[in-house]
């Protein structure tokens, strides 16, 4: 796989870490990046502490949020993780356009 060529692991510990492939052939490259590459959900993960909770608040943080990983272009979403290793993914395409 590409992606996980062009990635750099050299200062990853050993072991598993889940990743989302991200890059030019993959889900129409929203983030408008030039080459693909894996994005651990496990390390480097931006901490958000300002990210409403409620329905309308979190609508318009992701209408606003950038992305971490390609400046510039809007986030996807955001993945929440729990203490005990859960995780879910809240995208801005999860939530209707304002009328």
């Amino acid at each position: 796989m590409v992606a996980a060529s062009n990635t750099d692991v050299s200062d990853w510990a050993d072991g598993e870490h889940p990743c989302e492939a991200l890059g030019p052939r993959i889900q129409g490259n929203p983030l408008g990046l030039e080459e693909h590459r894996c994005v651990p959900f496990n390390l480097h993960v931006p901490v958000l502490p300002d990210a409403p909770r409620s329905y309308t608040g979190l609508r318009a943080y992701l209408a606003a949020l950038e992305s971490r990983f390609a400046p510039g272009h809007l986030a996807e979403g955001i993945v929440f993780h729990h203490p005990d290793g859960r995780r879910a993914k809240i995208k801005r395409k999860d939530f209707p356009r304002a009328a």
